[in-house]
């Protein structure tokens, strides 16, 4: 059975007139659900609820398209695939063009449901979009954001997993969390933003040995922040920030990890902390000022056939390796005036 749901902009134009607040509601239960809500003025709000029973042939596709224009507006998207085995693709989609608007989708497809995809974007300031996945395989979270004082927050509890934000603007904060298994087969997590002031925070960790569990920043602006937290084996943390008085910091706890900083801009500082087998961190700084004394540049591993590198091009830096462990190589390799560099092995 096929259920198809369109609230547009006609359906509340006799309240419209009256006031600019109208809600929607739509619930929806069996297979092939689409729901399409188009609102458009302030104070909006807009709630779909969509549940299929999944079977090993997929319960057929569940569909919800949000676009909402104005301020102040709210839209909730929640997606249920009960049962297991299902292969369907299921797709929700939030657009909010304004300020101080709240998008929240949510999917559970639990056992070996694949398929979940959500896609949020948002045009404007003050605005919050939050992604959430339960369970499944093979979801993707997708959100373009454009404005500044943006939160965007996606939660991945699968396996077989990605997400990307993508931030234009100012004092912006994104943060991914990701657990799981078998990442890497699908690109893991990705922040890019583009601005000033922007904070990115990614903690992804997960099991299956040979299955990358991944993450990327990439910031350009001044004044940006990337943290990245890491547990498991094979994992991956990149990021590679471009502009004045940045700072980045990663902590991979596990087996087979590397970490990779690259920043280029001034006054920069960074840090890498590894604590397992097989760890590689390399910081790369192209700039002044990118570490001092009382913070330089650190890459600290403990564990066993770890490597360090740290290559700086610019004045007053400043690095520091401490390895423990055994058949441990570091290289740090520095070009212009007063640089000062500590390496200290331990076996």
């Amino acid at each position: 059975m096929k259920h198809i749901i369109t609230v547009a902009a006609l359906f509340f134009i006799a309240t419209a007139i009256m006031a600019q607040s109208n809600d929607a509601t739509v619930n929806q239960t069996g297979a092939e659900q689409t729901a399409t809500v188009t609102q458009t003025g302030n104070d909006n709000l807009t709630t779909v609820d969509q549940v299929a029973e999944a079977s090993s042939y997929g319960p057929g596709k569940q569909t919800s398209e949000v676009k909402q224009t104005g301020s102040t507006n709210t839209a909730n998207v929640d997606q249920q695939q009960l049962g297991g085995g299902g292969k369907t693709e299921n797709t929700a989609y939030i657009e909010q063009v304004g300020n101080s608007n709240m998008g929240t989708q949510s999917e559970t497809a639990p056992n070996s449901n694949s398929g979940q995809h959500q896609w949020a974007k948002q045009v404007g300031d003050d605005n919050t979009s939050t992604q959430t996945t339960n369970a499944g395989y093979t979801n993707s979270f997708n959100a373009d954001i454009a404005g500044n004082d943006n939160t965007t927050t996606q939660t991945m509890a699968a396996n077989h997993s990605h997400g990307n934000i993508d931030i234009i603007g100012n004092s912006n904060l994104a943060t991914q969390t990701l657990t799981g298994s078998n990442h890497g087969y699908n690109y893991g997590i990705n922040i890019t933003q583009l601005g000033d002031n922007n904070e990115a925070t990614q903690s992804f960790s997960g099991s299956g040995l040979g299955h990358v569990q991944r993450g990327d920043v990439w910031q350009e602006g001044s004044l940006n922040y990337a943290t990245q937290l890491s547990n498991g084996p094979d994992n991956i943390a990149n990021t590679y920030q471009l502009g004045d008085l940045n700072d980045a910091f990663s902590n991979l706890d596990g087996s087979n990890n590397a970490a990779d900083i690259d920043q280029i801009g001034d006054a920069n500082f960074a840090d890498s902390y590894q604590t397992g087998d097989d760890n590689t961190a390399t910081i790369s700084s192209t700039g002044n000022n990118n570490g001092n004394l009382a913070d330089p540049v650190i890459i600290t591993q403990n564990g066993t056939t770890n490597l360090a590198t740290i290559m700086q091009n610019g004045d007053f830096n400043a690095a520091n390796v401490s390895q423990t462990g055994d058949s441990h190589e570091a290289a740090v390799n520095q070009t212009g005036n007063t640089n000062a560099s500590t390496v200290t092995q331990s076996d």
